[in-house]
Formats: structure tokens, C-alpha cells, sequence
């Protein structure tokens, strides 16, 4: 996994400021720095809101995730939309390699935050129990989010038993059907798709000007 700082606030982790801003509001438990003993409105809450948003950094984690068959879309003549298109059947979940991730990660980030002298109060590290991507591992309670990246769906492999497409992303059903895009990437790092996505497109169009001659 890796290990980004990000200097623009929680807005990826926590949904801020509007989250802050609900903080300020209506506060509760847990109590911590940003938040105030009563709910505060008007020129208060502005300046309070400058004051705490400007000041928060994001350090998350994110992981790989290995390519598994049970993770694919179907589709199923039971599942229909009211045109008669098939609904697309998404089975999704995380593998026990980035499970076991998980608490490691929690360890170094506890490790980091005793070594800079950051206190439970200015923590902003929970995990929702009512979420679901809510998972347990070793006892130790998480949430995760996908990072919006999207590939896979119409996979690139070896043969049409393990893919969609093959490595000139031909399919393997029809010669003259060409995909392109993230959908062709059987899974997917630490970093963003867009330079692959691009390799992928070029090698689709030189292989289809090469059909085409």
C-alpha cells in the first residue's frame, strides 16, 4: 500500500467541510478539538469553520487489490430494467491479502501520530460500525472507500475462459470488436489508471488501423 499526505482537508476521507460544518452544529460524542462545547452560528461559526478546515491534512492508506474471479459483473434474464436491458449483476468484495493490509496500516499511522505528538482530540480517525463497507480484522474494526477509479468489467487475459479481451484488446468473440479503456485492466495498483488507460487506447487504434490495411 501506499501511504498519501494530502493538504486539502478531509474532504475525501470525511466529506468536509460539510461534515465540519455539521460538527459545529450539532455536536456530540465523541468530543474532540475542532468541535465546539455548544452549537455555534453566524460570524462565530464562519470564523470557526476558517480556522479548523485550513487546518486539516488527510493521511490515508491505499491499497492493491489482486484480481479475483468472484469479482466480475453478470447478467441475469431475471434482472431487467423496463426497456428490457439487462441490469448489470456487480459481486464485489475485498480479498484477505488487503484485509491483512488493514491493520498494519492502522499501526504505522498510531506510530506516526505518537511520533509528531498528535492527541486523541485533533484525531480525526474513526471507523463507522453502521457502514457498509464496515469490515473487522484481527478484532480491529474499519472502513474503506473505493478510490473512483473504475477499471475491469471487460478484462484483458490470456484466453476467453479468463477474459473479454485479448492482449491486442480484440475481443474473443467478434474479430472486428475492439474495447478500449480502464475496462480492459484485469485489476488495478496503487496509482491512477490514466497512463495505462492511454497505452491501452493507442495499442487498440494501432491494432485496428492494422486490421483495416
Amino acid at each position: 500500500f501506499i501511504a498519501p499526505v494530502n493538504n486539502w482537508g478531509w474532504s475525501w476521507a470525511t466529506f468536509a467541510p460539510g461534515s465540519t460544518l455539521n460538527d459545529m452544529l450539532n455536536p456530540g460524542a465523541p468530543a474532540k478539538a475542532w468541535k465546539p462545547a455548544q452549537p455555534i452560528i453566524g460570524r462565530k461559526l464562519r470564523g470557526q469553520l476558517g480556522e479548523t478546515i485550513s487546518r486539516q491534512v488527510a493521511f490515508d492508506f491505499e491499497f492493491e487489490q489482486l484480481p479475483q474471479a468472484s469479482n466480475r459483473v453478470t447478467i441475469d434474464p431475471t434482472y431487467k430494467d423496463q426497456l428490457g436491458n439487462y441490469r448489470p449483476i456487480v459481486s464485489w468484495d475485498i480479498p484477505d491479502y488487503t484485509r491483512a493490509a488493514m491493520p498494519v496500516a492502522l499501526k504505522i499511522w498510531n506510530a506516526m501520530r505518537a511520533k509528531i505528538g498528535i492527541p486523541d482530540q485533533d484525531n480525526g480517525t474513526f471507523y463507522d460500525k453502521s457502514s457498509n463497507t464496515y469490515v473487522e480484522v484481527d478484532g480491529q474494526g474499519f472502513t474503506f472507500a473505493g478510490a473512483g477509479h473504475l477499471v475491469g468489467t471487460h478484462c484483458m487475459g490470456t484466453t476467453k475462459n479468463n477474459s473479454v479481451v485479448n492482449a491486442r484488446q480484440q475481443t474473443w468473440d467478434h474479430e472486428n470488436l475492439y474495447l478500449a479503456g480502464c475496462g480492459n485492466m484485469p485489476t488495478l495498483g496503487t496509482s491512477n489508471p490514466t497512463l495505462t488507460i492511454s497505452a491501452l487506447a493507442c495499442l487498440a487504434a494501432k491494432n485496428i488501423l492494422d486490421d483495416l490495411r
